[in-house]
């Protein structure tokens, strides 16, 4: 590369480096500013003058050439060792320091490669020395559940999180870790080292019927268990009366959703399931706003998941079919805004990796679902406010008449 270009190059980064572009239009100060600059970093002293010349400020008769002492000067200045350095490997971007070459900063990206290669293994390569599980994974509510761990020597950045926000933190110097479980459901319980989740185990926590509860708002994450348990199974259906003093002093500051669920073993398959419900969500059960009405299927490896609320609400419907997510927002979900002033009936069959959801006889939604697998685990019926349901049957979808 001839001189010319040379020069040119060296003023880019110049310019890079003091954040001024257009050298050839800098002001006289700015160039004594830069004269100062040079001498500081490097010792060596080039005068403004002689700059304003090299970077075309200052007009000569013909091209102006620097001394060597100059272009070594100015090669310093950019990260070079010295002007034949630069012309080498003019197509380098050294960090701009003194005395470094772009040697010095291949090394450093180099080790900057082997520091983020180290820090990738680390999080994405699970700690095989740690292992956890649950000596009575499967169990009637309430219970107190045992979990066995082995973690490193002297490693107290181990903790067990099974209730949400809630963890437990692992001694290393212990084997076994318990947890009182009064939830019916089938949930995870996830090991973290410090806030890398390492692992997850499921436990499955029994009901011999359905337990009532309540959770914040539409946070299931926050379901309570009522403490009284026979208070919600009427003659002709499930309903629990939250005038109650017994049921409404255990509630939260509104709103809530109340919450019916039955955890069991079923033996059916969330691919070959036919449900059916009746279900009521008005004013005068103290159901609130939009009067949601929600049934989850929850298996070992997927969810069905349909909400249903009157006309007008729709934008909170939503459905959860395995991976695949609807809501009122974004899907035309209409057909989920349904009358909440008498009961409504609700069937549901998956099979075959079809699901078809009827309401009152008529055929709402028909859908392909391949995620939709995996033996159920648990059914929540949820009401925005409070609800009722009856006539509730599960079945394998073949069975069905």
């Amino acid at each position: 590369m001839d001189e010319n270009k040379l020069i040119k190059r060296c003023a880019e980064l110049i310019e890079k480096k003091c954040g001024r572009r257009h050298i050839d239009r800098w002001t006289g100060q700015r160039f004594t500013d830069l004269s100062e600059k040079i001498a500081e970093e490097t010792g060596k002293h080039i005068s403004d003058s002689t700059l304003k010349r090299i970077f075309g400020k200052k007009k000569t008769a013909q091209d102006y050439t620097p001394q060597v002492y100059t272009k070594d000067a100015l090669a310093n200045f950019i990260g070079f060792k010295n002007w034949e350095d630069f012309a080498s490997d003019t197509e380098s971007s050294p960090v701009l320091h003194p005395g470094w070459s772009p040697n010095h900063f291949k090394i450093l990206g180099f080790v900057l490669l082997v520091i983020v290669t180290i820090i990738a293994i680390w999080y994405f390569i699970p700690d095989k020395q740690v292992e956890i599980l649950c000596s009575n994974d499967r169990q009637q509510v309430p219970y107190t559940a045992v979990f066995l761990y082995e973690i490193p020597a002297g490693d107290d950045s181990y903790s067990l999180e099974i209730m949400p926000g809630q963890a437990i933190r692992l001694h290393p110097d212990k084997d076994r870790v318990t947890e009182f479980i009064k939830s019916a459901g089938y949930q995870p319980a996830s090991l973290y080292k410090k806030e890398k989740l390492i692992s997850q185990i499921y436990i499955h926590s029994l009901s011999s019927t359905w337990q009532a509860g309540y959770s914040k708002n539409d946070f299931a994450e926050t379901y309570t268990p009522f403490e009284i348990q026979d208070l919600h199974m009427q003659d002709t259906s499930v309903f629990l009366d939250i005038t109650n003093p017994k049921i409404s002093t255990q509630l939260p500051e509104e709103p809530f959703f109340m919450d019916y669920r039955l955890s069991d073993t079923f033996n059916i398959d969330l691919q070959n399931l036919s449900l059916q419900v009746d279900l009521l969500n008005n004013a005068s059960l103290g159901g609130k706003v939009c009067y949601d009405k929600e049934i989850l299927i929850v298996s070992d490896t997927g969810t069905i998941s349909l909400r249903f609320l009157q006309p007008g609400c729709y934008r909170y419907a939503k459905i959860v079919l395995g991976k695949q997510e609807l809501t009122g927002r974004y899907d035309d979900l209409t057909a989920f805004a349904v009358n909440s002033g008498d009961w409504g009936s609700v069937q549901i069959q998956s099979l075959n990796h079809q699901v078809m959801v009827s309401y009152n006889g008529n055929v709402i939604l028909e859908t392909g679902c391949e995620d939709c697998r995996g033996s159920i685990k648990a059914i929540t019926i949820r009401f925005y406010g409070n609800g009722a349901f009856r006539n509730f049957q599960l079945r394998e979808a073949e069975k069905v008449e």
